[in-house]
Parts: C-alpha cells; structure tokens; sequence
C-alpha cells in the first residue's frame, strides 16, 4: 500500500510539472459565448478545441476547432506568451424553439493568445473568432472571450 501511494504522488507531481504530460485541459470560456471549454493536446504543436456553451439570448452554442499553436512569442515581464489559430465548425440554436429558423452551423476563424504557466498547468488565454454562418441562413458573428482550464 505505501509503494503505491508514493508511486501516485510521484504521477501526480510529474503530471503537473512535466509540460508534455499536459494533454488534456478542461475549464471556462467566460464572453460571447459563455461555458465549457475543453482542448487536447494531439502533439506540442496542434490541439483540438471544443466548447460548449448556452448565451443569455436563449440560444446554445458548439463548437470544434484544430489549433496550431505557436510557443514564446513574446514575454512581458518574465512572463511568456503563447499563440495560437485555426479553423472549426460551430453550430448555433435556439433553446426554445429548436425547430425555428435560428438554427446556425458554419465555419469559424479563430485566433487567440495567453499564458500557460510551466509551475501548474494552467493556462489563461484571450480568444477571438468570425463565424461565416451558412445554413439555415447566412450570417456572420464576431465572438470574444476570455478562457482559462486546467491541464490534467
């Protein structure tokens, strides 16, 4: 029993100090739109994004995108940044009439930039995006937001 448990705290300290074990993060997207927002890791330099959200217009919001990440790009402060962009598909629809003609999908732009500390795993980021809606209508929406997870 003593050799796992020193075998467990000796995985959860590497995990959350080794930045290549950092694979799969999980937190909050807090902006247009608001809620859950997960990333894995494929390699150090491409990840897959999703989020999955309900705004204050009564309207819920998924999304998926590939990622390319850039490390370093600039520091402040001892502090390095992060970038990173790609492309995805969202799908936008009314809550409360799901069979109504405000039902969206389309592609998305996105692009974002932030810090992910190397001492704890995790990251802080600004995001934003254009979405080119192409059916039920067309339409183009600007989403913003503020994301921060935690790397498991």
């Amino acid at each position: 029993m003593k050799n796992l448990i020193i075998t467990l705290c000796l995985f959860i300290s590497l995990n959350s100090s080794a930045e290549f074990m950092r694979k799969f993060g999980l937190g909050v997207s807090i902006g247009v739109p608001t809620g859950i927002s997960a990333n894995y890791f494929l390699n150090p330099h491409t990840s897959i994004d999703a989020l999955i959200s309900y705004d204050f217009d009564d309207f819920y919001n998924l999304r998926v995108d590939y990622l390319k990440h850039k490390r370093n790009i600039f520091t402040i402060d001892d502090y390095f940044f992060d970038a990173y962009y790609g492309l995805g598909l969202r799908m936008k629809g009314d809550k409360e009439n799901p069979k109504d003609e405000d039902f969206l999908f389309g592609p998305r732009a996105v692009a974002g930039v932030g810090h992910f500390w190397k001492s704890f795993p995790l990251e802080v980021f600004v995001e934003v995006a254009g979405v080119f809606s192409i059916w039920e209508e067309t339409d183009f929406d600007f989403e913003a937001a503020l994301i921060t997870r935690w790397y498991f």
